[in-house]
Protein backbone atom coordinates (compact mmCIF):
# COMPACT_ATOMS: atom_id res chain seq x y z
CA UNK A 1 0.00 0.00 0.00
CA UNK A 2 0.84 3.63 -1.21
CA UNK A 3 -0.06 7.13 0.45
CA UNK A 4 1.29 10.11 -1.09
CA UNK A 5 0.34 13.69 -0.89
CA UNK A 6 1.63 16.37 -2.04
CA UNK A 7 1.49 20.36 -1.63
CA UNK A 8 2.80 23.08 -2.55
CA UNK A 9 1.36 27.04 -0.94
CA UNK A 10 2.96 30.37 -2.46
CA UNK A 11 2.44 33.84 -1.73
CA UNK A 12 3.67 36.05 -4.57
CA UNK A 13 3.53 40.17 -3.97
CA UNK A 14 5.48 43.31 -5.72
CA UNK A 15 5.18 46.90 -5.89
CA UNK A 16 6.86 49.47 -7.54
CA UNK A 17 8.41 53.07 -6.18
CA UNK A 18 9.98 52.00 -3.06
CA UNK A 19 10.36 54.66 -0.39
CA UNK A 20 14.00 55.38 -0.44
CA UNK A 21 15.87 53.43 2.73
CA UNK A 22 13.21 50.71 2.51
CA UNK A 23 13.41 47.26 1.62
CA UNK A 24 9.80 46.69 2.28
CA UNK A 25 7.13 46.70 0.19
CA UNK A 26 5.21 48.65 2.83
CA UNK A 27 7.13 51.38 0.86
CA UNK A 28 5.75 50.80 -2.39
CA UNK A 29 4.26 53.88 -3.47
CA UNK A 30 2.43 52.52 -6.67
CA UNK A 31 1.57 49.19 -8.89
CA UNK A 32 0.84 46.76 -5.29
CA UNK A 33 -0.17 43.12 -6.52
CA UNK A 34 -0.83 40.56 -3.99
CA UNK A 35 -1.39 36.74 -4.99
CA UNK A 36 -1.63 33.37 -3.60
CA UNK A 37 -1.72 29.74 -4.73
CA UNK A 38 -2.43 26.49 -3.18
CA UNK A 39 -1.69 23.01 -5.64
CA UNK A 40 -2.86 19.63 -3.57
CA UNK A 41 -2.34 16.02 -4.89
CA UNK A 42 -3.65 13.24 -2.86
CA UNK A 43 -2.94 9.22 -4.41
CA UNK A 44 -3.82 6.27 -2.28
CA UNK A 45 -2.37 2.94 -4.44
CA UNK A 46 -2.13 -0.57 -3.84
CA UNK A 47 0.20 -3.21 -5.68
CA UNK A 48 0.42 -7.02 -5.96
CA UNK A 49 3.32 -8.48 -7.69
CA UNK A 50 4.16 -12.34 -8.46
CA UNK A 51 7.59 -13.68 -10.04
CA UNK A 52 7.64 -17.27 -11.09
CA UNK A 53 11.00 -19.19 -12.66
CA UNK A 54 10.47 -22.64 -14.37
CA UNK A 55 13.96 -24.19 -14.88
CA UNK A 56 16.05 -21.41 -14.93
CA UNK A 57 14.54 -20.99 -18.48
CA UNK A 58 11.08 -19.46 -18.21
CA UNK A 59 10.39 -16.16 -16.67
CA UNK A 60 6.60 -15.02 -15.71
CA UNK A 61 6.22 -11.63 -13.85
CA UNK A 62 2.35 -10.76 -13.32
CA UNK A 63 1.39 -7.87 -11.42
CA UNK A 64 -1.63 -5.34 -11.05
CA UNK A 65 -1.84 -2.13 -9.40
CA UNK A 66 -4.74 0.02 -8.23
CA UNK A 67 -4.48 3.70 -7.91
CA UNK A 68 -7.46 6.35 -6.23
CA UNK A 69 -6.32 10.16 -6.52
CA UNK A 70 -7.77 13.05 -5.94
CA UNK A 71 -7.59 14.59 -9.33
CA UNK A 72 -10.27 12.15 -10.57
CA UNK A 73 -13.82 12.91 -10.65
CA UNK A 74 -15.98 12.09 -7.97
CA UNK A 75 -18.04 9.70 -9.73
CA UNK A 76 -14.60 7.51 -10.34
CA UNK A 77 -13.57 5.22 -7.69
CA UNK A 78 -10.18 2.83 -7.77
CA UNK A 79 -8.52 2.65 -11.24
CA UNK A 80 -6.73 -0.69 -11.79
CA UNK A 81 -3.81 -1.17 -14.20
CA UNK A 82 -2.64 -4.87 -14.79
CA UNK A 83 0.51 -6.21 -16.48
CA UNK A 84 2.06 -9.05 -17.26
CA UNK A 85 5.68 -10.39 -18.62
CA UNK A 86 6.91 -13.74 -20.05
CA UNK A 87 10.42 -14.28 -21.05
CA UNK A 88 11.84 -17.81 -22.41
CA UNK A 89 15.69 -18.43 -23.07
CA UNK A 90 15.36 -20.83 -25.88
CA UNK A 91 19.06 -21.08 -26.77
CA UNK A 92 19.23 -22.47 -23.31
CA UNK A 93 16.74 -25.51 -24.34
CA UNK A 94 18.30 -28.70 -25.09
CA UNK A 95 16.56 -29.17 -28.17
CA UNK A 96 17.10 -26.26 -29.52
CA UNK A 97 20.49 -26.56 -31.89
CA UNK A 98 23.17 -24.23 -31.31
CA UNK A 99 25.05 -23.04 -34.42
CA UNK A 100 28.68 -21.94 -33.86
CA UNK A 101 27.85 -18.25 -34.10
CA UNK A 102 24.39 -18.40 -32.05
CA UNK A 103 25.67 -18.34 -28.84
CA UNK A 104 22.56 -16.98 -26.98
CA UNK A 105 18.86 -16.29 -27.64
CA UNK A 106 15.42 -14.94 -25.61
CA UNK A 107 12.37 -14.24 -26.88
CA UNK A 108 10.32 -11.94 -24.59
CA UNK A 109 6.61 -10.66 -24.47
CA UNK A 110 4.94 -8.24 -22.32
CA UNK A 111 1.24 -6.45 -21.72
CA UNK A 112 0.79 -3.65 -19.12
CA UNK A 113 -1.30 -0.62 -18.79
CA UNK A 114 -0.71 2.56 -16.97
CA UNK A 115 -2.48 5.88 -16.56
CA UNK A 116 -1.72 9.72 -16.82
CA UNK A 117 -4.11 11.33 -13.87
CA UNK A 118 -5.82 15.06 -14.76
CA UNK A 119 -4.56 18.39 -13.46
CA UNK A 120 -5.12 18.73 -9.35
CA UNK A 121 -8.35 21.08 -10.54
CA UNK A 122 -9.25 19.57 -14.12
CA UNK A 123 -12.22 17.85 -12.50
CA UNK A 124 -13.68 20.62 -10.06
CA UNK A 125 -15.58 23.65 -11.18
CA UNK A 126 -14.23 26.58 -9.17
CA UNK A 127 -13.99 30.24 -8.93
CA UNK A 128 -11.88 33.30 -8.84
CA UNK A 129 -12.62 36.23 -7.33
CA UNK A 130 -12.71 39.83 -8.70
CA UNK A 131 -14.24 43.24 -8.44
CA UNK A 132 -17.75 44.39 -9.96
CA UNK A 133 -18.73 48.00 -10.54
CA UNK A 134 -21.88 48.70 -9.25
CA UNK A 135 -23.46 52.34 -8.61
CA UNK A 136 -21.89 51.95 -5.20
CA UNK A 137 -18.49 51.16 -6.44
CA UNK A 138 -16.62 48.18 -6.60
CA UNK A 139 -17.68 44.97 -5.14
CA UNK A 140 -16.44 42.06 -4.18
CA UNK A 141 -17.55 38.95 -6.72
CA UNK A 142 -16.62 35.67 -8.49
CA UNK A 143 -16.49 34.22 -11.85
CA UNK A 144 -16.99 30.24 -12.92
CA UNK A 145 -12.89 29.60 -13.43
CA UNK A 146 -13.41 26.02 -13.93
CA UNK A 147 -16.13 24.21 -15.73
CA UNK A 148 -15.35 20.94 -13.83
CA UNK A 149 -15.81 17.40 -14.86
CA UNK A 150 -17.33 15.27 -12.41
CA UNK A 151 -16.32 11.82 -15.04
CA UNK A 152 -13.40 12.45 -15.39
CA UNK A 153 -10.77 9.71 -15.54
CA UNK A 154 -6.98 9.25 -16.25
CA UNK A 155 -6.02 8.36 -19.64
CA UNK A 156 -5.54 4.93 -20.33
CA UNK A 157 -2.38 3.57 -22.30
CA UNK A 158 -2.03 -0.58 -23.09
CA UNK A 159 0.80 -1.50 -24.55
CA UNK A 160 2.14 -5.12 -25.48
CA UNK A 161 5.40 -5.79 -27.38
CA UNK A 162 7.54 -8.67 -28.67
CA UNK A 163 11.58 -8.78 -28.38
CA UNK A 164 14.02 -11.27 -29.16
CA UNK A 165 17.85 -10.69 -27.67
CA UNK A 166 20.48 -12.55 -29.36
CA UNK A 167 23.84 -12.98 -28.80
CA UNK A 168 26.42 -13.68 -31.75
CA UNK A 169 30.28 -15.20 -31.41
CA UNK A 170 30.24 -16.23 -27.73
CA UNK A 171 29.49 -13.02 -26.78
CA UNK A 172 31.22 -10.50 -28.39
CA UNK A 173 28.18 -9.28 -29.81
CA UNK A 174 24.61 -8.61 -29.31
CA UNK A 175 21.51 -7.64 -31.06
CA UNK A 176 17.82 -6.51 -29.43
CA UNK A 177 14.97 -6.09 -31.21
CA UNK A 178 11.38 -4.99 -29.57
CA UNK A 179 8.15 -4.50 -31.52
CA UNK A 180 5.55 -2.39 -29.22
CA UNK A 181 2.17 -1.32 -29.99
CA UNK A 182 0.71 1.40 -27.20
CA UNK A 183 -3.01 2.29 -27.49
CA UNK A 184 -4.49 5.28 -25.48
CA UNK A 185 -7.93 5.45 -24.76
CA UNK A 186 -10.04 8.32 -22.56
CA UNK A 187 -7.24 10.93 -23.91
CA UNK A 188 -7.34 13.98 -21.60
CA UNK A 189 -7.93 16.52 -24.11
CA UNK A 190 -8.42 20.18 -23.39
CA UNK A 191 -11.99 20.31 -25.75
CA UNK A 192 -12.76 24.15 -26.25
CA UNK A 193 -16.52 25.30 -24.52
CA UNK A 194 -18.90 27.72 -26.17
CA UNK A 195 -18.34 31.16 -24.77
CA UNK A 196 -22.27 31.29 -24.34
CA UNK A 197 -22.10 29.00 -21.08
CA UNK A 198 -20.47 32.14 -19.61
CA UNK A 199 -17.94 29.39 -17.48
CA UNK A 200 -14.21 28.84 -18.70
CA UNK A 201 -13.59 28.63 -22.29
CA UNK A 202 -12.78 24.69 -22.19
CA UNK A 203 -12.42 22.12 -20.09
CA UNK A 204 -10.61 18.65 -19.78
CA UNK A 205 -12.54 15.54 -21.06
CA UNK A 206 -11.83 11.97 -21.75
CA UNK A 207 -12.43 11.96 -25.93
CA UNK A 208 -10.16 10.61 -27.38
CA UNK A 209 -8.04 7.75 -28.60
CA UNK A 210 -4.30 7.46 -29.90
CA UNK A 211 -1.70 4.87 -31.39
CA UNK A 212 1.60 4.76 -30.97
CA UNK A 213 3.31 2.02 -32.63
CA UNK A 214 6.97 0.90 -34.08
CA UNK A 215 10.51 -0.81 -33.74
CA UNK A 216 13.69 -0.57 -31.32
CA UNK A 217 16.55 -2.30 -32.10
CA UNK A 218 20.18 -2.19 -30.70
CA UNK A 219 23.31 -3.72 -31.91
CA UNK A 220 26.43 -3.82 -29.69
CA UNK A 221 29.75 -5.54 -30.05
CA UNK A 222 33.22 -5.74 -29.58
CA UNK A 223 35.22 -4.67 -32.75
CA UNK A 224 38.34 -5.25 -31.95
CA UNK A 225 39.67 -6.73 -28.61
CA UNK A 226 43.52 -7.44 -28.02
CA UNK A 227 45.95 -6.71 -25.13
CA UNK A 228 46.73 -2.89 -26.98
CA UNK A 229 43.48 -2.33 -28.49
CA UNK A 230 39.76 -2.57 -27.60
CA UNK A 231 37.18 -0.95 -29.57
CA UNK A 232 33.84 -1.16 -29.11
CA UNK A 233 30.46 0.24 -30.80
CA UNK A 234 26.79 0.21 -30.68
CA UNK A 235 24.14 1.17 -33.02
CA UNK A 236 20.36 1.57 -31.77
CA UNK A 237 17.54 2.76 -34.49
CA UNK A 238 13.82 3.27 -33.51
CA UNK A 239 11.07 3.80 -35.82
CA UNK A 240 7.77 4.91 -34.71
CA UNK A 241 4.08 5.83 -36.04
CA UNK A 242 1.64 7.97 -34.16
CA UNK A 243 -2.11 8.61 -35.28
CA UNK A 244 -5.35 9.98 -33.63
CA UNK A 245 -7.37 7.57 -33.72
CA UNK A 246 -10.80 8.72 -32.35
CA UNK A 247 -11.50 12.38 -31.09
CA UNK A 248 -14.72 12.29 -29.76
CA UNK A 249 -18.63 12.01 -31.15
CA UNK A 250 -18.92 15.54 -33.39
CA UNK A 251 -15.64 17.15 -31.85
CA UNK A 252 -14.28 19.06 -34.90
CA UNK A 253 -10.31 19.15 -34.95
CA UNK A 254 -9.02 21.15 -32.27
CA UNK A 255 -7.12 24.13 -33.47
CA UNK A 256 -4.11 25.21 -31.37
CA UNK A 257 -0.32 26.11 -31.08
CA UNK A 258 1.82 29.08 -32.24
CA UNK A 259 -0.31 30.55 -34.65
CA UNK A 260 -3.03 28.11 -34.45
CA UNK A 261 -0.85 25.79 -37.06
CA UNK A 262 -1.40 22.84 -35.20
CA UNK A 263 -4.54 20.37 -34.61
CA UNK A 264 -6.01 17.77 -33.40
CA UNK A 265 -7.52 15.53 -36.01
CA UNK A 266 -8.70 12.02 -36.54
CA UNK A 267 -6.24 10.40 -39.15
CA UNK A 268 -3.12 12.46 -38.71
CA UNK A 269 -0.59 12.43 -35.67
CA UNK A 270 -1.56 14.24 -32.62
CA UNK A 271 -0.39 17.95 -33.11
CA UNK A 272 -0.07 17.87 -36.52
CA UNK A 273 0.80 21.34 -38.66
CA UNK A 274 -1.55 22.59 -40.56
CA UNK A 275 -1.92 25.50 -42.80
CA UNK A 276 -3.21 26.88 -46.63
CA UNK A 277 -0.55 25.30 -48.36
CA UNK A 278 1.54 27.27 -50.99
CA UNK A 279 3.58 26.39 -54.38
CA UNK A 280 5.83 28.44 -56.60
CA UNK A 281 7.66 28.78 -59.49
CA UNK A 282 10.26 31.81 -60.29
CA UNK A 283 8.41 31.59 -64.06
CA UNK A 284 11.00 34.27 -65.42
CA UNK A 285 13.85 32.95 -64.07
CA UNK A 286 14.93 36.24 -62.77
CA UNK A 287 16.06 34.88 -59.26
CA UNK A 288 12.97 36.68 -57.02
CA UNK A 289 9.91 35.25 -56.19
CA UNK A 290 7.23 38.13 -57.14
CA UNK A 291 3.20 37.77 -55.87
CA UNK A 292 2.03 36.70 -59.11
CA UNK A 293 4.59 33.48 -58.89
CA UNK A 294 2.83 32.37 -55.45
CA UNK A 295 -0.52 30.02 -55.02
CA UNK A 296 -1.65 29.34 -52.21
CA UNK A 297 -4.77 26.79 -51.46
CA UNK A 298 -8.01 27.44 -50.30
CA UNK A 299 -8.38 25.63 -47.09
CA UNK A 300 -5.85 24.14 -45.07
CA UNK A 301 -4.00 21.04 -45.34
CA UNK A 302 -1.47 18.41 -43.53
CA UNK A 303 2.01 19.54 -43.38
CA UNK A 304 3.63 17.44 -41.59
CA UNK A 305 3.78 16.50 -38.13
CA UNK A 306 6.27 18.14 -35.16
CA UNK A 307 7.99 14.74 -33.93
CA UNK A 308 10.85 12.44 -35.54
CA UNK A 309 9.58 9.05 -36.92
CA UNK A 310 13.18 7.59 -37.15
CA UNK A 311 16.28 8.33 -34.78
CA UNK A 312 18.94 6.57 -34.84
CA UNK A 313 22.40 6.64 -32.91
CA UNK A 314 26.13 5.66 -33.12
CA UNK A 315 28.40 5.27 -29.91
CA UNK A 316 31.98 4.05 -29.76
CA UNK A 317 35.06 3.33 -27.15
CA UNK A 318 38.38 2.95 -28.09
CA UNK A 319 40.74 2.25 -25.98
CA UNK A 320 44.62 2.08 -26.39
CA UNK A 321 46.91 0.05 -24.37
CA UNK A 322 44.34 0.31 -20.74
CA UNK A 323 45.54 4.12 -20.67
CA UNK A 324 43.91 6.18 -23.56
CA UNK A 325 39.80 5.74 -24.25
CA UNK A 326 38.14 7.79 -26.53
CA UNK A 327 34.46 8.00 -26.93
CA UNK A 328 32.01 9.44 -29.14
CA UNK A 329 28.06 9.65 -30.14
CA UNK A 330 26.48 10.91 -33.21
CA UNK A 331 23.06 11.02 -33.43
CA UNK A 332 20.49 11.24 -36.36
CA UNK A 333 16.83 12.34 -36.37
CA UNK A 334 14.42 12.82 -39.05
CA UNK A 335 10.62 13.01 -40.07
CA UNK A 336 9.81 15.49 -38.48
CA UNK A 337 9.22 19.28 -38.90
CA UNK A 338 9.45 22.60 -37.36
CA UNK A 339 7.84 25.83 -36.93
CA UNK A 340 10.22 28.68 -37.69
CA UNK A 341 8.34 31.43 -36.11
CA UNK A 342 11.55 32.93 -35.64
CA UNK A 343 11.96 33.36 -39.17
CA UNK A 344 8.18 33.93 -39.93
CA UNK A 345 8.68 37.19 -37.21
CA UNK A 346 11.44 38.89 -39.00
CA UNK A 347 10.85 38.71 -42.27
CA UNK A 348 6.96 39.65 -42.40
CA UNK A 349 7.30 42.91 -40.87
CA UNK A 350 7.18 46.53 -42.17
CA UNK A 351 10.71 46.72 -40.62
CA UNK A 352 11.80 43.36 -41.77
CA UNK A 353 15.75 42.54 -41.84
CA UNK A 354 16.27 39.50 -43.30
CA UNK A 355 18.05 38.20 -46.30
CA UNK A 356 15.02 36.87 -48.16
CA UNK A 357 13.40 40.18 -47.86
CA UNK A 358 16.33 41.56 -50.20
CA UNK A 359 18.62 39.50 -51.26
CA UNK A 360 17.91 38.02 -55.10
CA UNK A 361 20.15 35.07 -54.17
CA UNK A 362 18.17 33.85 -51.21
CA UNK A 363 16.57 30.57 -51.12
CA UNK A 364 13.09 30.63 -53.63
CA UNK A 365 11.34 28.78 -50.05
CA UNK A 366 11.94 31.56 -48.18
CA UNK A 367 11.07 34.18 -50.56
CA UNK A 368 8.17 32.19 -51.13
CA UNK A 369 6.99 31.96 -47.59
CA UNK A 370 7.62 35.41 -47.16
CA UNK A 371 5.23 36.45 -50.40
CA UNK A 372 2.57 34.02 -49.62
CA UNK A 373 2.29 35.46 -45.50
CA UNK A 374 2.30 39.18 -46.35
CA UNK A 375 -0.61 37.79 -48.80
CA UNK A 376 -2.84 35.47 -47.06
CA UNK A 377 -1.70 34.89 -43.70
CA UNK A 378 -0.73 31.40 -44.20
CA UNK A 379 2.36 29.95 -42.26
CA UNK A 380 3.25 27.18 -44.54
CA UNK A 381 6.27 28.07 -46.11
CA UNK A 382 7.42 28.45 -42.35
CA UNK A 383 6.69 24.90 -41.37
CA UNK A 384 9.86 23.17 -42.78
CA UNK A 385 11.90 19.87 -42.27
CA UNK A 386 14.25 19.68 -39.38
CA UNK A 387 16.20 16.44 -39.96
CA UNK A 388 19.64 16.20 -38.77
CA UNK A 389 22.46 14.63 -37.85
CA UNK A 390 24.45 15.79 -33.92
CA UNK A 391 27.91 14.62 -33.21
CA UNK A 392 26.92 15.20 -29.40
CA UNK A 393 29.64 13.94 -27.65
CA UNK A 394 33.87 13.43 -28.29
CA UNK A 395 35.77 13.16 -24.85
CA UNK A 396 38.96 11.63 -24.22
CA UNK A 397 40.31 10.00 -20.59
CA UNK A 398 43.69 9.54 -20.43
CA UNK A 399 44.62 7.50 -17.19
CA UNK A 400 47.89 7.74 -15.10
CA UNK A 401 50.73 4.43 -15.20
CA UNK A 402 50.91 2.56 -12.41
CA UNK A 403 54.55 3.73 -11.54
CA UNK A 404 52.13 7.20 -10.67
CA UNK A 405 49.66 5.67 -8.15
CA UNK A 406 52.36 4.20 -5.90
CA UNK A 407 53.76 7.67 -5.65
CA UNK A 408 50.11 9.38 -4.97
CA UNK A 409 48.86 6.44 -3.07
CA UNK A 410 45.75 6.51 -4.97
CA UNK A 411 43.95 3.69 -6.48
CA UNK A 412 43.22 5.23 -9.62
CA UNK A 413 43.57 8.29 -11.50
CA UNK A 414 42.40 9.92 -14.83
CA UNK A 415 41.96 12.86 -16.74
CA UNK A 416 38.70 13.28 -18.90
CA UNK A 417 38.60 16.02 -21.91
CA UNK A 418 34.53 16.23 -23.72
CA UNK A 419 32.86 18.71 -25.52
CA UNK A 420 29.08 17.66 -25.81
CA UNK A 421 26.93 19.46 -28.98
CA UNK A 422 30.47 19.68 -31.22
CA UNK A 423 28.27 19.88 -34.93
CA UNK A 424 24.51 20.00 -36.10
CA UNK A 425 24.20 19.17 -39.70
CA UNK A 426 20.46 20.04 -40.98
CA UNK A 427 19.20 21.84 -43.93
CA UNK A 428 17.21 23.67 -41.56
CA UNK A 429 17.39 27.48 -41.62
CA UNK A 430 17.27 28.68 -38.18
CA UNK A 431 20.00 28.18 -36.24
CA UNK A 432 19.19 24.93 -34.80
CA UNK A 433 16.47 21.91 -36.08
CA UNK A 434 16.38 20.87 -32.29
CA UNK A 435 14.58 23.96 -30.24
CA UNK A 436 11.30 24.37 -28.98
CA UNK A 437 10.48 27.45 -27.50
CA UNK A 438 7.46 25.63 -25.38
CA UNK A 439 8.53 22.51 -23.82
CA UNK A 440 6.70 21.95 -20.86
CA UNK A 441 3.51 21.29 -23.54
CA UNK A 442 2.28 18.36 -24.97
CA UNK A 443 2.74 19.46 -28.62
CA UNK A 444 3.25 22.87 -29.19
CA UNK A 445 6.50 22.79 -31.15
CA UNK A 446 8.31 26.17 -32.67
CA UNK A 447 11.01 27.64 -33.19
CA UNK A 448 10.38 31.18 -31.81
CA UNK A 449 13.61 33.36 -30.99
CA UNK A 450 15.13 29.76 -29.00
CA UNK A 451 18.61 29.60 -28.07
CA UNK A 452 19.97 26.70 -29.21
CA UNK A 453 21.80 24.00 -27.31
CA UNK A 454 25.31 25.17 -26.26
CA UNK A 455 28.54 23.81 -27.12
CA UNK A 456 30.55 23.41 -23.96
CA UNK A 457 33.60 21.26 -23.19
CA UNK A 458 34.11 20.00 -19.61
CA UNK A 459 37.74 18.87 -17.96
CA UNK A 460 37.68 16.56 -14.85
CA UNK A 461 40.06 14.57 -12.95
CA UNK A 462 38.92 11.68 -11.18
CA UNK A 463 40.87 10.42 -7.77
CA UNK A 464 40.49 7.06 -6.55
CA UNK A 465 41.79 5.87 -2.59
Amino acid sequence: MQYNKDRSHNIFASGNGLTPGTGSLAGASSGFQAGEGTVENVTLGTYLQEQLAWRNNVFLNAAVRGDKNSAFGVDIGWVWYPSVSLAWSLGDESFFPKPSWLSNLRLRTAYGQSGLRPGFLDALQYYSGVSAVTAQGLEPGFVITGAGNPSLKPEISREYEFGADLGFLNGRAALDLTYYNKKSTNALINRPLAPSLGASTSRYENIGSMLNKGLELSLNGGIIQTNALDWEATITGSYNRNELLVLGQGIPPIVGGFGDTQQYRPGYPAGAYFDRPITYKDANGDGTISPSEVTVGDTAAYLGQPFPTRQYSFSTDLTLWNRVRLSGLLNYSGGQKLFDRTMASRCTTAQAVCQARFDPNAPLSEQAAIVAYNQTGTYAGFIVPATYWQLQEVSLTLMAPKSWLGRMRAHDVSLTISGRNLATWSKYPGFNPQVNFDGQSNFTTADFFTLPPARYWTARVNVTF
